[in-house]
């Protein structure tokens, strides 16, 4: 039981805290924030090598615990100005 808070603790801080900043702080759409969320989230898993060694997947978590509070709004702010771009 123990590892289900933790388990709703680290979504939380990894995955919705995120997503929700980049909704209402951001003001980008949903396809902006998915699209943000797998380049971040595609970016870490490739980046420590997550689908060839197993340590590589829980390095990747403790840098998206960390990390994707910052990148998934920062990526999301960057395809609204590209997309804002793009119109002009």
């Amino acid at each position: 039981m123990q590892q289900l808070s933790d388990i709703v603790f680290f979504s939380c801080i990894a995955i919705i805290v995120p997503v929700l900043l980049a909704r209402f702080i951001v003001r980008a759409d949903w396809r902006m924030i998915r699209n943000a969320c797998l380049i971040w989230y595609g970016f870490l898993l490739l980046g420590f090598g997550a689908l060839a060694r197993a340590d590589g997947f829980g390095w990747a978590l403790i840098f998206a615990m960390y990390f994707s509070i910052l990148a998934i709004p920062i990526l999301a702010l960057v395809f609204r100005v590209w997309n804002w771009l793009a119109r002009r």
